[in-house]
Formats: C-alpha cells, sequence, structure tokens
C-alpha cells in the first residue's frame, strides 16, 4: 500500500478591500510578521539579507533554500529589542530567486518568503503585505468515525499600512489544499461543498467522516503575491493537520514517496544535468512511522551502493523526511546513454513496509564539432598510381552524441562523399570521430583545391543535428593549408 495525494481548491467568500478586521483569532496566531527586508551585495559576489520581524512562536526555526542549493540556516538570528528579532545570511547569486522559510517547532506551521536574489544594487522595502492563515482544530483532527468532521479555515491577507504601520486583514478568494492518504482509501471521501460562510472570510468545510474514514495529512497552502517591493516576490503561508479516527492512535503507518531533481547552474528539464554542472536530488517520505531512508546508486553491473552525501533537511513535520543529495556530472557519468541511476527507499519497520521510488538523470552536453580534431588528410594510394586517397574526419562532442553527415560541396569530384558510408569511431562517452574515404585524381584534386580556395566553390562541410535538444553545427573542411 502507498499514499496518494489529493489536490483541491476551497473558494472562500470575498469582502471589500475596504472592510477591516483587526480583531485577533485565538485559535492561531501567524508565526513572525516581517517588518523590513534588506539586501546589500558583498565584495565576493554574494548578498548579504537582513530581515527584521516580530517572532510570535516558541522555538522559532529558520531555513533558507536557495535556487538549485542545499538548504542552509541562516548565520545569525537574535532578539534587537522587546518582540523584535533580526536574522541575517550570505546568499549565493546561484538563482534569481531564494526563499527564507519561518517554522514553528514541529514544522507543522510554516511561512516562506520568496526573496529577488539577483543583481548587485543595494535594496530594500517594509513588508506590507502577506498571507495570514488560520486552522481549527490546529495540528491533529480526532474524529468520531459515527460523525463527520468539521474543519474551520481561515484565510486572509495581513496588510501593515504606512507611515504609522497600522494592520487589517483582507479575505482571501482562494486556498489551496492537499491532502495524503493510503491509496486504498483514495476516491471514497471529498470535501464538501461550503455548508456554512461564517463573518470575514471563515470557512467551516466537512470531511465525509461518518461515511468513510480517512486517515493522512490535510495541508492547506496560501499565497499572497506583489508586497509593494522589489525584494519579495511573493510569500506563502503552509499548515498542516493530522486527520485520524478516535480508534486509530496515528494517522498512516504507509509511506509514499515523492522526488524531484534540480540543477545548481541552470534551468529547464528537471531529468538532466549538464556535464560540469552540479545537481541536487530531493526525496521525500510521507508517514508517521518511517523509520530510516537509504538513498543508494545503481551501478551498471545492477548491483547498488549507498550514496554517502545524502543529507535530512535542518527540520521537517514530524509526518514526514526529506532527504537531497549532490551530483557532479562529468564525462563518464553513467550508462552509454549517460543515464544514472538511484533509488530512494522510506522504511517502516514497525509494520514490515518499504516504499521505494527509482530516480534517473542523464547527463547531458550541448554537441559541438572539434575543430581542431576536423580535417583533411591526402596521402597517395599505395594502390593506384596518380590516385589520392582522401580522408574527411570529423570529430564532435556531445551526450547524447548527434548525428553527423560529411557532405561534398559544389566541386563535382568531391560529390561522391553525399553516397559514401559514415564510419564512426568511439573516443569515449562524450566524443565520436566521424570520416568518410575517397580515391580521387591527382590533377583533378589539385585544380578542386584551387577552385575552392579561390573562392569559386563551397568547400566540403561536416554538419550534425540532435533532435534531442535541436542544437545543430557545422564545419567547412579547410584546403587553405594542404
Amino acid at each position: 500500500m502507498v499514499l496518494t495525494r489529493v489536490c483541491g481548491t476551497l473558494s472562500l467568500q470575498k469582502l471589500d478591500v475596504g472592510e477591516r478586521d483587526t480583531a485577533a483569532s485565538s485559535v492561531t496566531s501567524p508565526i513572525v510578521a516581517v517588518q523590513s527586508i534588506e539586501r546589500i551585495a558583498t565584495a565576493d559576489g554574494r548578498n548579504n539579507f537582513t530581515i527584521l520581524f516580530e517572532n510570535n512562536t516558541q522555538n522559532l526555526k529558520i531555513l533558507i533554500e536557495n535556487t538549485g542549493a542545499p538548504p542552509t540556516e541562516p548565520e545569525s538570528v537574535f532578539e534587537e529589542s522587546d518582540g523584535v528579532w533580526v536574522t541575517s545570511f550570505l546568499a549565493q547569486n546561484l538563482g534569481s530567486l531564494l526563499a527564507i522559510v519561518f517554522a514553528n517547532e514541529d514544522a507543522y506551521h510554516t511561512m516562506a518568503f520568496v526573496l529577488d536574489n539577483g543583481g548587485s544594487d543595494p535594496k530594500s522595502q517594509n513588508v506590507i503585505i502577506y498571507p495570514y492563515l488560520e486552522v481549527s482544530p490546529a495540528n491533529e483532527a480526532v474524529y468520531n468515525t459515527s460523525e463527520d468532521l468539521e474543519i474551520s479555515v481561515l484565510a486572509r491577507t495581513y496588510v501593515q499600512s504606512n507611515p504609522n504601520n497600522s494592520t487589517y486583514f483582507v479575505p482571501q478568494s482562494e486556498l489551496q489544499t492537499s491532502f495524503y492518504q493510503i491509496k486504498e482509501e483514495a476516491g471514497k471521501w471529498g470535501l464538501s461543498k461550503n455548508e456554512e460562510i461564517l463573518d470575514r472570510g471563515s470557512q467551516k468545510q466537512t470531511l465525509n467522516t461518518s461515511s468513510h474514514n480517512v486517515s493522512g495529512v490535510f495541508t492547506l497552502y496560501q499565497y499572497a503575491y506583489g508586497t509593494g517591493g522589489s525584494l519579495a516576490a511573493f510569500y506563502w503561508e503552509t499548515m498542516h493537520v493530522r486527520v485520524r479516527p478516535s480508534t486509530q492512535s496515528s494517522t498512516f503507518p504507509i509511506v509514499t514517496v515523492t522526488k524531484e531533481i534540480e540543477s545548481l547552474v541552470s534551468s529547464g528539464n528537471s531529468h538532466t544535468c549538464s556535464i560540469g554542472d552540479t545537481c541536487i536530488f530531493r526525496c521525500r517520505a510521507f508517514g508517521e512511522n518511517v523509520t530510516r531512508m537509504e538513498i543508494n546508486e545503481i551501478l551498471a553491473n545492477g548491483t547498488q551502493t549507498a550514496v554517502p552525501s545524502a543529507q535530512r533537511y535542518p527540520y521537517q513535520p514530524p509526518h514526514t523526511q526529506h532527504i537531497y543529495w549532490l551530483f557532479e556530472a562529468q564525462d563518464d557519468s553513467g550508462d552509454a546513454n549517460g543515464i544514472t541511476k538511484f533509488t530512494c527507499s522510506a522504511i517502516d519497520d514497525t509494520h514490515g513496509t518499504r516504499v521505494t521510488e527509482e530516480m534517473e538523470v542523464q547527463t547531458t552536453l550541448t554537441p559541438y564539432i572539434v575543430k581542431d580534431k576536423s580535417c583533411v588528410q591526402i596521402e597517395d594510394d599505395q594502390n593506384n598510381v596518380g590516385m589520392k586517397k582522401v580522408t574527411f574526419i570529423c570529430t564532435v562532442r556531445g551526450r547524447p552524441l548527434p548525428t553527423v553527415y560529411i557532405t561534398g560541396g559544389d566541386c563535382v569530384i568531391f560529390q561522391s562523399l553525399d553516397s559514401e558510408p559514415l564510419q564512426v569511431t568511439s573516443m569515449g562517452k562524450v566524443e565520436a570521430l566521424s570520416y568518410k574515404v575517397i580515391i580521387v585524381d591527382t590533377n583533378s584534386l589539385l585544380e578542386s583545391i584551387n577552385t575552392i580556395n579561390a573562392g569559386r566553390a563551397r568547400a566540403p562541410f561536416c554538419k550534425f543535428s540532435n533532435l534531442a535538444n535541436f542544437k545543430k553545427g557545422q564545419h567547412v573542411f579547410d584546403f587553405q593549408k594542404l
């Protein structure tokens, strides 16, 4: 058995932006209230971020996730004055965006700020808008099997107005949700339609647990875009609620595994990694009884070896385990097709369960013609007096290796190249030498070379095409030095 993820959208009541609500709810409170963000470029090409915030939770956890980089914790977190905290950290310019994530101690409640990490100009902004999310019951919802489960949701946008820094809330129109549960139970339940729209954007949702018992983790995401400044692209807040019947001591013993791959250098196809780049693999297991996780590389002979660089995220919700490891793409990485395979396994020793996902990445190299290894060789034909043996050599590099063509150009003497078979010699996993050989009359050869060198005819050339990445290349053979 594995888990499945059910996604949906809860529609919330829209209210006039001018209608303000300054009343605070007693259910939950925001983890942090960020006041200002500052970015200053350093001499070594990095960015130094300083964030001023109010801390509203015990044992606050902070994580920095740069685009394509391993997660890190900030270098400095301290209380500057009563209730006002400062965190600062250095960020490499690996990507244009990075996220700073605030979480309470058990990471059931997180808030993330996606920041601009590009450019070298100092920037700062006062935060004036971000999401605010409340859920009741918080953290865990336990229900009697004969009853439906009600979950109250409040999704609003927190607004800080300048210059007096007064605050108010604006209701949001949508709330994204996910639910992780045992696959065999998928489709047996659903969120009902809004049964009751409450005051100030609140909403009550009912899970049909009286008809179908459900067990899993209910995750709610609340987004806010546009902050009135240039440093923060958007914010989101996440809350996790464990859902289980009163007859069950934990939510779900079975685990499922999700996976993703990302280049630390470039964006694009998440299943490829260019030679010379470093890619990061991420694997996450869902399930409260995950005893351990194993990351292995599948070798060419089919055996598996442990990946020693695999590390856990600094913190994560109790129902997840999040692992990451780095992969450096090299010329000889992977099998003949450049494929490197890994397995990510989550093990539940208590219930004797193991769930494994296979992950693979293709090592790629943008194809090109190696010009100093592509040339024309002329020698006497040992079997025919007055004839020359002409070899056209075209060397290409790439993963996957492209298809090469050698074409004769304008001179009649070379046009037989078009019908000659192409011969290929492998020079390794990323390089191949392609060539064609023709036998021609010496005088005709010299006449054709003079015509080409005088610019009156096109010389023979080689070219390639690669359907995998739509790259093309061409090299004209040089007769000037012959």
